[in-house]
């Protein structure tokens, strides 16, 4: 049965590109019933249950977009690399956040959020830092190694993260009633 379907998509697919072959320039060169012959073939393979011709149309897809998807993995360990920095720098270093699953339970003790002002003072003090941090990387690194290329974009989302962290706790005080900024 399986065959017998690859068959009935094959003759289909020739039936709708028969009334086709007189026109391909019109219709800009190898156009098909609905998209390319690759894209077509493999989605009439894929009726059939034969899905190989369609992993070919992916795989090329793919490579084809290999360095958009290389981007976005990087920039996507950029993020969670940074959310790492800052929670470890914030809560266990500086004590200005609360820690994470902090209880009786984990045998962590709570803190509170340090108050607003602490927070902008540790922001800009931060931002100072990874700015020198990004000149040195930036004229010491050398430009073929790409595991530094990443650093100034983690430390500006570090950054990010801080100030982030401050503007909130700015706007905890002034729902609050209580402003900090001594």
């Amino acid at each position: 049965s399986r065959d017998s379907m690859a068959n009935i998509a094959l003759r289909a697919r020739s039936r709708s590109t028969a009334g086709a072959e007189a026109e391909p320039e019109a219709m800009g060169g190898d156009v098909f019933w609905c998209c390319t012959p690759r894209f077509e073939t493999a989605c009439f393979a894929l009726c059939a249950l034969n899905t190989a011709p369609l992993g070919g149309f992916v795989r090329s897809a793919m490579e084809a977009s290999l360095k958009e998807i290389s981007y976005f993995i990087t920039d996507t360990a950029a993020y969670i690399v940074s959310k790492m920095w800052d929670d470890m720098l914030a809560s266990e270093l500086f004590k200005i956040n609360t820690l994470f699953l902090c209880s009786e339970k984990y045998d962590r003790p709570c803190n509170q959020p340090a108050p607003t002002h602490i927070q902008f003072e540790f922001s800009f003090t931060l931002l100072a830092a990874c700015a020198l941090i990004k000149t040195w990387i930036e004229t010491r690194a050398s430009r073929n190694n790409r595991g530094t290329l990443i650093v100034p974009t983690m430390l500006g989302m570090l950054v990010g993260w801080s100030f982030g962290r401050a503007f909130l706790e700015l706007r905890v005080d002034a729902e609050l009633g209580v402003f900090s900024c001594a």
